[in-house]
Order: structure tokens, then C-alpha cells, then sequence
């Protein structure tokens, strides 16, 4: 009987602590979540408005509705700015999928909610579209704003790690401003 005792005090002090090692899911996305940093990625968790919300979802069981937030995995890419950024536009864009999108110029399911808009933008257009149909299908929402570009995704998979990673490197790295006339920058 003493022998039960003492296995049912084990079960519970060691039980509370076996339940809150991470998962197989969870290790995955801190390995894939060091690698980004270490390829000089910014990671954060965060919000965003859902663009393809299911209606249902966003209704509370008494009728009420709520705010159309997605929680997502930010992985942000800064881009090299020019010495007199402060007196240029900031380029800002952002493509998002939504199931059923048809858009002249955009893979099926993506669409553009913020227009590419900037200073010399066409180089950076082509390269967003051109990559959108190979990210992986968790990708939810890719854009950028203040000199970051940003992917927002689930994490699923951590063999698409090179296609998001390499998106954001060469989103990053096309030039959209004209270069004055020494053409020099700062890091961001």
C-alpha cells in the first residue's frame, strides 16, 4: 500500500512537469525559428487581420462579433536604406492569399491588399509576383513596411524553411530607389 502511495505522489509532482516539455511541432518551429535568426531573420509572433476570414469563425456563440485577428509567425527581412531615406517613400506592399482570388498578373489565390508603392518599384513587383506561386501553402500574408520584408506564416513545415528564407533575401536585396548620386546606404 505504501508502495501505491508513493507512486501516486510521483505521478504528481512528476506529471505537471512532463506536461510542459514541448512538443515534436514545437521543437521544429524553435529549430526553424534559430535558423531564420541566425540567417539574420527577424521572428516574432504577432496579429494580423485576417484576409480570408470564414465568416462563422468570427461570430461568437450569442451572435456577437469579433475582431478578425490570425495569429502568425513574422519572419521580417530589413532592407538596406538610403543615406536620405527620411525625405523618400517608403516602399509598402503587401500580397495576401485568398481562396478564390483571381487577380490579372497574381498566381490563383493571391491577392494584392496594399499596392506596390514606392520610388522605383517594377524590378521588386516582379520579383513578389513571380515568387508568390512557389511559397508554401501556409504562407498567409507576405508585404512590407518600414524597410522590413515580411513573410506571415503557420510554420508547418521546415523544408519550405529555404523558400521563405530565400524569398526574403532577394525581396530584400532589389533595389527600389533610384541611387542618388554616390549611391551609398546605411544598414538598416
Amino acid at each position: 500500500m505504501s508502495y501505491l502511495i508513493i507512486g501516486v505522489v510521483l505521478l504528481i509532482v512528476i506529471g505537471p512537469l512532463l506536461a510542459i516539455l514541448p512538443n515534436e511541432r514545437q521543437r521544429q518551429q524553435a529549430r526553424m525559428r534559430a535558423a531564420a535568426r541566425a540567417a539574420g531573420i527577424n521572428v516574432s509572433i504577432t496579429n494580423i487581420e485576417d484576409p480570408d476570414p470564414d465568416p462563422e469563425r468570427y461570430v461568437t456563440a450569442s451572435g456577437r462579433l469579433v475582431e478578425r485577428k490570425l495569429p502568425v509567425t513574422a519572419w521580417g527581412r530589413p532592407r538596406k536604406r538610403p543615406r536620405d531615406w527620411r525625405s523618400r517613400p517608403q516602399p509598402i506592399w503587401a500580397f495576401a492569399r485568398v481562396s478564390g482570388a483571381a487577380e490579372a498578373g497574381l498566381p490563383p489565390g493571391w491577392s494584392e491588399v496594399v499596392s506596390v508603392d514606392g520610388e522605383d518599384i517594377a524590378a521588386l513587383r516582379e520579383l513578389v509576383t513571380d515568387a508568390l506561386a512557389g511559397l508554401p501553402e501556409d504562407v498567409v500574408q507576405v508585404g512590407e513596411e518600414g524597410f522590413v520584408v515580411s513573410v506571415y506564416w503557420r510554420e508547418k513545415d521546415e523544408e519550405t524553411f529555404d523558400t521563405v528564407a530565400g524569398f526574403l533575401q532577394d525581396a530584400a536585396g532589389v533595389g527600389v530607389y533610384t541611387p542618388p548620386g554616390d549611391a551609398s546606404t546605411d544598414d538598416y
